[in-house]
């Protein structure tokens, strides 16, 4: 579960429903694609609700010449507007559209589902879009814009990007996207100096802008989590921190694990040797069962080769709070990607009884493959384990 993603969801959610941010606390336990699901099927009713009487206003407008129209949209005011909008032909609700000032179309669109509105989006100027977004910009109104990205086509995307001066506000944008395959393309769609800056916004904690960068890092795809990744990996260790506390304080590790493992050999040996993993048994201990809730063992043992002595030490310690179910789930993971040696490594420094816990668990791999259960035990045999091997009748 994307924890950043679920929160965004639930504000959008709020936002539909037309209810204070902090009024439903339930939903803060949902998971992203439970709440996209509600969100959706609240939409569909809401949309539902009164529908005929809409469809026939929409019938009567697109009958009377688009001068008489606009006044009856500021009668209306926008969330009556937005339904008969919704109504309405698209090319005849774009003709009305271009005669709307921006500020007044900007409250429309709160009150407006995308999905619903597609080929109308299509048909409004890039220009007239563009002072939209400003508006909402302006407004703070960033869970709206969020929404119509997916919409947009890819020139009137580039010229929002353009003309929205503010690497804060695009991150702030940038967190109610619905598609995590079009936030993707947006990013790329930015020169590689605004990416940076960013980032690298990271650095000022006026602005407190962690969660959208979090959000930002975790939800691309692979080359650019790698590449913002590095960007944050790469600064002063106080400002890593920060963020291992951010992530620590709102139970982000599934969501940040993955962007770990792809960094860079370098900003990966700094991140996994931080004083912090070292020396808070809460951070270690909600670090592995993050790894074993979301089944990310495969990236997370990797990078015990990169640990320092101490820091080694620190994690076997941990391997033991964590259970025997996950111990054996970790071993099976090890199985599937031959991470012995690291796991090999952590188990030695483990009290003899949870050595023995392990053993037996590989004991019950063996008899699959010979050669495999050879090299098992001349392995755990280098490491010191051959007593807890004996201790479950492995020779």
């Amino acid at each position: 579960m994307n924890t950043l993603a679920a929160r965004a969801e639930a504000v959008k959610l709020h936002q539909l429903l037309g209810a204070d941010a902090t009024s439903l606390p339930f939903l803060a336990r949902l998971p992203e694609t439970q709440l996209r699901r509600l969100r959706d099927a609240v939409s569909e009713r809401l949309f539902a609700q009164d529908q005929a009487l809409f469809r026939r206003l929409a019938a009567v407008a697109a009958q009377l010449p688009v001068l008489l129209v606009i006044p009856l949209c500021r009668a209306f005011g926008p969330m009556l507007s937005a339904r008969i909008v919704g109504e309405m032909p698209a090319k005849r609700a774009a003709a009305c559209a271009v005669h709307l000032p921006a500020d007044f179309i900007a409250r429309i669109c709160v009150h407006i589902d995308p999905r619903r509105a597609r080929d109308l989006i299509g048909r409004i100027p890039v220009r007239q879009v563009v002072s939209i977004a400003l508006k909402l910009v302006e407004n703070g109104d960033y869970p709206t814009a969020g929404r119509f990205v997916d919409f947009l086509s890819d020139e009137a995307i580039q010229a929002v990007l353009d003309t929205v001066p503010d690497e804060a506000d695009l991150l702030r944008i940038a967190f109610y996207v619905d598609s995590r395959n079009r936030l993707d393309h947006l990013i790329r769609m930015l020169p590689e100096a605004r990416r940076r800056k960013a980032v690298l916004l990271v650095l000022d904690e006026q602005s407190d802008l962690l969660d959208e960068i979090l959000s930002l890092i975790t939800s691309v795809g692979y080359s650019l989590k790698r590449e913002l990744g590095d960007l944050a990996a790469a600064q002063d260790v106080a400002v890593i921190a920060r963020i291992i506390h951010r992530v620590q304080e709102q139970g982000l590790w599934g969501d940040l694990l993955p962007v770990v493992a792809s960094l860079s050999e370098a900003n990966l040996r700094k991140v996994a040797n931080l004083p912090i993993l070292r020396d808070d048994p809460q951070v270690l201990d909600s670090l592995l069962l993050a790894a074993d809730e979301h089944e990310l063992w495969r990236s997370i043992l990797p990078l015990v080769e990169m640990l320092d002595d101490t820091t080694r030490n620190a994690f076997a310690l941990a391997a033991t709070r964590v259970g025997p179910a996950a111990i054996k789930r970790a071993a099976h993971a090890v199985l599937v990607g031959e991470l012995w040696e690291p796991m090999l490594d952590l188990v030695r420094r483990m009290p003899f009884d949870k050595q023995c816990e392990f053993a037996g668990v590989l004991n019950g791999f063996r008899g699959v493959d010979p050669d495999l259960d050879r090299r098992i035990a001349a392995r755990a045999s280098a490491h010191g384990l051959s007593p807890a091997l004996a201790s479950v009748g492995i020779a």
